[in-house]
């Protein structure tokens, strides 16, 4: 392939890595993650009919199963959750990740969609 036959096109979107590098990492630990916790039971009480809250909660139920098999990493109301997938449960399991830094793409949309609405609000606003 030559230089000549290399297209360029104008990029659809650009994809950022804050933590640690446009935002400081103690703004995510000491601030995002916090944020999330304490607003987290309101927004999906308000957002569980939503289709793309429920797939990331389906999601991260169904990514669980596999760490029932891990006992160091046991969820002690799994069997609960799995059962009867109540509300209280659930926000528990998904503060219970959060608290063990789990990197699960169901996890990190979700935190978006706090965050996200704490940024529309003007709860959340960036360092200095």
């Amino acid at each position: 392939m030559s230089i000549n036959q290399i297209k360029i096109c104008k990029p659809q979107m650009i994809l950022c890595d804050i933590e640690g590098t446009t935002t400081s990492i103690d703004f995510v630990k000491k601030i995002l993650f916090p944020f999330f916790i304490k607003n987290l039971e309101e927004f999906l009480q308000n957002k569980q009919n939503d289709p793309l809250i429920q797939n990331c909660l389906n999601n991260l139920i169904e990514q669980f199963a596999n760490f029932e098999k891990n006992p160091q990493e046991k969820f002690n109301d799994f069997e609960r959750l799995k059962i009867f997938k109540k509300f209280d449960d659930i926000v528990r399991f998904i503060q219970w990740l959060v608290e063990k830094d789990y990197k699960l793409t169901s996890l990190k949309q979700l935190q978006q969609f706090v965050w996200t609405k704490g940024y529309d609000v003007g709860v959340l606003k960036g360092h200095t």
